[in-house]
């Protein structure tokens, strides 16, 4: 099936992709086509919007922090933990994996609380509405 299908183009003009079933390539009526920037009776107030846009741009800073996390336990524990790598892992070779990546991801969140709980305080000295809620731990 093409993509165009998905996205309310038609399908592929391949005869030897086509499929007795069709309905993919139609667009459905079901769904909706109205942007939350448009204006009109249905527009979202600006901050409801903002709202969301924070939380996505929070969920995908979460999502990214995760990942460089994982890529530095990775990266420390797997070259302190595993001198000759094989085809399995020995039973003290897992425990060191296990401790280091505990120890590793207790630092973060160590970190990060501290960080958090700095921008919020001042944030608080500044008259800002400070970060409450904001401080999120990653495990």
């Amino acid at each position: 099936m093409a993509f165009g299908g998905f996205f309310g183009g038609g399908g592929s003009n391949d005869s030897s992709s086509s499929s007795s079933d069709n309905s993919s390539s139609t667009p459905s009526s079901s769904i909706s086509t109205s942007s939350p920037f448009s204006s009109g009776p249905s527009a979202q107030p600006p901050s409801e919007i903002r709202q969301k846009i924070q939380s996505a741009l929070a969920l995908q800073a979460s999502v990214e922090n995760a990942k460089f996390l994982i890529q530095k336990v990775n990266e420390n524990c797997f070259e302190h933990c595993i001198p000759a790598p094989g085809s399995n892992l020995s039973a003290k070779e897992s425990s060191c994996l296990s401790s280091c990546m505990e120890k590793y991801i207790e630092a973060w969140n160590l970190t990060s609380r501290t960080y958090n709980a700095r921008l919020h305080r001042d944030s608080l000295a500044q008259g800002g509405p400070g970060l409450a809620g904001q401080s999120k731990e990653l495990f």
